[in-house]
């Protein structure tokens, strides 16, 4: 009598299982998606003291932003002594307005992306406290008063 598995015929199962297994991950066409968030943050220091940052999360990969325009809103009087930038600073633009009434500010940030419709958050923050924050998308002014 024949025995029907033999020591050979189990390792060639074993081993075609294991190439079936391997081949069909290999092929498998599946996909995932992923989820980046970039930030822009300019530091403006003002002349009467306050230092102010503006700062976008943009829901986009920094490869796909364009430009990041802050106009920064002031009380008359009031100017910039001087404006940092972080890495990405080659994408800033600030624009400094001293057209607002005394105690009063805001700023207002547009972000431009390559898609359309891009998530993004604006946040104002003077001397390190956050004062606001506003969500729309790429392409639209996002208003916050400082």
């Amino acid at each position: 009598m024949t025995h029907m598995f033999s020591p050979k015929r189990i390792s060639l199962m074993a081993l075609l299982l294991m190439l079936g297994l391997v081949s069909s991950s290999l092929l498998s066409t599946e996909a995932f998606a992923s989820f980046s968030t970039c930030r822009t943050d300019p530091t403006v220091r003002l002349s009467d003291g306050y230092t102010i940052v503006m700062y976008a999360d943009i829901s986009d990969s920094i490869s796909d932003v364009h430009r990041v325009d802050y106009v920064l809103h002031v009380p008359a009087g009031v100017s910039a002594t001087h404006i940092d930038y972080d890495s990405t600073g080659y994408l800033e633009s600030v624009t400094v307005v001293a057209d607002q009434p005394d105690g009063h500010g805001y700023s207002d940030t547009i972000v431009y992306t390559g898609a359309s419709d891009v998530s993004v958050t604006a946040y104002s923050a003077i001397e390190g406290m956050v004062e606001g924050q506003v969500s729309g998308t790429s392409g639209q002014h996002l208003y916050l008063r400082v």
